[in-house]
């Protein structure tokens, strides 16, 4: 079938969203690549990366650097996410998965960690600390779908209310 290619470049104030409380200024670059028009034949690859320097959302809360990429593709009736990473201050996380929506067949993975909470909670004006880290699997089906969950922390607290540690 007909291929085709479309490339966009955006910044954009995010204070302009309405009711949002956002603040910085997002840069996106977006690229689709496809051919076929019906959902049996049709292939597309998806590309996106955005970022802002100085991210914040809400009274009170500190700018801090936010990072996004994701690099997908739709082929043979299967959506797969081939990466997928996200970075707010020194939070990042990582992931992938797939998903067959003829045999419901559903798989991901996410992991993130961040050694210091409190620069990417004071982006959304809240006082909060410590580290943390998590893992996730999904697998199975969307009948029947299986979760694997490990989360992690150490030194958490939440204004001046000392949780400890956690696993």
């Amino acid at each position: 079938g007909q291929g085709g290619e479309i490339h966009l470049r955006e910044s954009f104030p995010l204070g302009a969203v309405p009711h949002g409380g956002m603040r910085g200024a997002l840069n996106a670059n977006a690229s689709v690549q496809g051919t076929g028009v019906s959902a049996e034949t049709a292939s597309a690859a998806i590309k996106l990366s955005a970022g802002a320097g100085d991210f914040s959302l809400g009274e009170g809360s500190r700018p801090a650097p936010l990072s996004l990429a994701l690099d997908a593709m739709r082929g043979g009736g299967k959506l797969t996410i081939e990466s997928f990473s996200a970075a707010l201050g020194g939070l990042r996380a990582k992931g992938a998965g797939s998903l067959d929506p003829a045999s419901g067949a559903v798989s991901a993975s996410v992991s993130g960690s961040s050694r210091d909470l409190s620069r990417e909670t004071a982006a959304f004006g809240v006082d909060a600390g410590g580290s943390c880290a998590i893992d996730a699997a999904l697998s199975g089906s969307l009948r029947r779908p299986a979760l694997s969950l490990r989360l992690q922390g150490d030194g958490l607290r939440y204004g001046e209310t000392t949780l400890g540690s956690a696993a």
